[in-house]
């Protein structure tokens, strides 16, 4: 169903003017929404790597993209059941999310979607996203992570009955034109809308509504990888990147590290490949876009070969969650370019390597003491 991935629409119904704001959020049905959650947060947790296609748009309301999306922290109530009946659910995150001051820390309300098995009711989540990582978590409601990664992201403008159409466009349409295909949906990688304004305050033209669809891997664009280490923290792991003789430890094999920037934004650690006689057959360039104590490391590569001619470019993000266990490490890479392709063999073997050499590395921290 290429529906699957959202929750269903009903319809816009006209508000009272006494109504409460919950009341008003009810009577919208399974569309509840806060006028403080506005979209400047959301574009905060999207990087600069984003590709736009105006082309094959379901209508000129429709605006596509592929971000790399940030992680972030919901708070809200799961329940199992029809998404039109979760209209009560919307009500009453909004009413403790309010009472938490979630909104006045810039909160967007969100629909969550874990599970989606053809047979069963959908597993979903009403919840408030938010920046802060620490924030603990409000009475009365559940804490979320949204792990970071590559989204078909659509922005919709106007009234919720183009919603169905949007998702079909980008379920069927622009992400297979992208190279892209949806991840089955999981607990641990949801996928979700968010809603950017109330529509008990907002001209129903004006309404604006955000969808992220997570992908993996099509024919190209993507590859994810990711690793459970037990017995050790995020803070492990993130100390671990933050060592300068770790990160040259974990250059590209086969180079030699000749600039390694600090472990901060903006830092560049460049590498060389030589041949047998010490020439420069190619450098490796790493730039540091984002770093998150204890939560993430995204950082952007440019491989150039001896003649100045780029090979490849990409951007890859390292995110850590707490598991059952110790830590679960994931990694996403966008490629826009491998030699002359959007194309990327072999780098899911690539990131398997380097995690079997991150743990091996905190082995050795823990034996040192560190």
């Amino acid at each position: 169903d290429p529906q699957a991935q959202r929750p269903a629409v009903t319809k816009r119904r006209e508000q009272t003017a006494g109504s409460s704001r919950q009341q008003q959020q009810a009577a919208a049905g399974s569309r509840q929404q806060q006028a403080a959650g506005s979209s400047s947060q959301q574009a905060r947790r999207n990087e600069s790597c984003q590709r736009e296609d105006q082309d094959g748009c379901a209508s000129p309301a429709l605006k596509l993209g592929a971000p790399l999306v940030r992680p972030a922290k919901a708070f809200g109530i799961s329940r199992r059941g029809p998404f039109e009946e979760c209209g009560p659910v919307f009500e009453k995150v909004g009413e403790l999310a309010g009472k938490a001051g979630l909104f006045q820390r810039g909160g967007s309300m969100v629909h969550l979607v874990f599970e989606m098995e053809e047979g069963q009711a959908p597993f979903a989540a009403p919840a408030v996203v938010v920046d802060d990582h620490e924030m603990e978590t409000p009475e009365g409601l559940e804490a979320f992570d949204i792990p970071g990664g590559l989204f078909a992201h659509a922005v919709i403008s106007g009234a919720y009955s183009q919603l169905p159409d949007a998702w079909k466009s980008l379920h069927n349409d622009w992400a297979p034109a992208q190279g892209l295909k949806p991840m089955k949906l999981e607990p641990k990688f949801p996928s979700y809308e968010l809603y950017a304004n109330d529509p008990s305050k907002t001209d129903e033209a004006d309404l604006q509504t955000e969808l992220f669809m997570r992908v993996e891997s099509g024919d190209a664009g993507a590859v994810v990888a990711s690793r459970d280490i037990p017995g050790v923290t995020p803070g492990d792991i993130y100390a671990m990147w933050a060592d300068d003789e770790v990160r040259k430890e974990l250059a590209c094999p086969g180079s030699t590290v000749v600039e390694n920037g600090a472990f901060e934004v903006g830092a560049i650690t460049r590498s060389e490949f030589k041949n047998e006689k010490g020439e420069v057959t190619a450098v490796f360039v790493e730039r540091n876009l984002a770093l998150v104590k204890g939560r993430r490391w995204v950082f952007c590569v440019e491989l150039f070969e001896s003649n100045g001619d780029l090979h490849m470019a990409g951007i890859n993000s390292f995110e850590l969650y707490p598991s059952a266990t110790g830590t679960l490490m994931v990694c996403h890479e966008s490629t826009t370019c491998y030699n002359g392709k959007a194309d990327i063999p072999g780098h899911a073997k690539f990131f398997e390597n380097m995690f079997d050499d991150q743990v091996r590395i905190l082995k050795r921290r823990a034996e040192e003491g560190k």
